[in-house]
């Protein structure tokens, strides 16, 4: 029994190293794609929508309503342009943003006709 208990602790053990690790290489692999970003900060923040979005309403109005309505979330968005083919190019305010709503359309519009590029 007892040496059941220390081969557990130390596979316990083995894992959370290797969890800390990743971990840690994943957060070298944040900073540096940030600073990537930093480098190039409007297309950090750029992001594309098209699908089923009205055509003949403002793009900044729609995309700002596709945020809050179908994403559920209070981010603002810096500009917007509606494009020839109909989509709407938008810059959300800084790239955490942009990523909150990457992540909020890949499960919320996944169903959806609208889809958003990035």
């Amino acid at each position: 029994m007892m040496r059941t208990c220390q081969n557990t602790i130390l596979n316990i053990t083995d894992s959370l190293l290797k969890l800390q690790t990743e971990v840690s290489s994943l957060k070298d692999t944040n900073e540096i794609l940030r600073e990537i970003a930093e480098k190039h900060p409007a297309s950090a923040r750029t992001l594309k929508v098209k699908g089923g979005i009205p055509v003949n309403e403002d793009a900044l109005s729609t995309v700002q309503g596709i945020i809050e309505q179908k994403l559920a979330l209070s981010i603002e968005v810096v500009k917007a342009t509606r494009n020839e083919d109909d989509s709407i190019t938008f810059e959300a305010g800084s790239l955490d943003d942009k990523v909150q709503i990457i992540k909020a359309a890949k499960e919320k519009l996944r169903y959806s006709r609208i889809y958003l590029t990035y």
